[in-house]
């Protein structure tokens, strides 16, 4: 038998990370700001927004029947109004955290390997930058 969202399974499980992935893609691509988004980054922020909203309200509606030990974490809500570029659009952290340890490392580590690597090599970037411009 396939598994289906509406059973507590794996897909469950994997539709909810993939609400968390994208609240981190979303999270991203805010935090580089407007000016720095070219037009098909502003197209895909838009879209991965009314995605996300949409895969958040089908999870949730969800999450609320299924009895607590079954539950994966809750998708939280994009924040309304103004949001400064370095304050997450989406706080990833916040609401009930599933007992999978699986989805609580997802949770945890802020953020995909793929995307930590990202981050890290930005970082490592903006330093040889900064360093580049002192010493000139």
């Amino acid at each position: 038998q396939p598994q289906l969202l509406y059973q507590c399974g794996p897909t469950y499980h994997a539709v909810s990370n993939c609400a968390v992935l994208l609240a981190h893609m979303i999270n991203g691509l805010h935090a580089r700001g407007e000016g720095d988004l070219n037009e098909a980054e502003r197209f895909l922020f838009g879209e991965t927004i009314d995605t996300f909203c949409s895969l958040r309200k089908v999870l949730n509606m969800h999450y609320r029947r299924l009895p607590a030990r079954l539950r994966c974490h809750e998708v939280p809500q994009v924040k309304r109004g103004f949001v400064p570029y370095h304050a997450d659009l989406i706080e990833i952290g916040s609401g009930g955290i599933c007992v999978a340890k699986s989805c609580q490392s997802f949770i945890f580590a802020g953020c995909s390997p793929a995307a930590a690597e990202r981050a890290g090599h930005g970082a490592r970037q903006q330093q040889r930058e900064a360093r580049a411009a002192a010493g000139a």
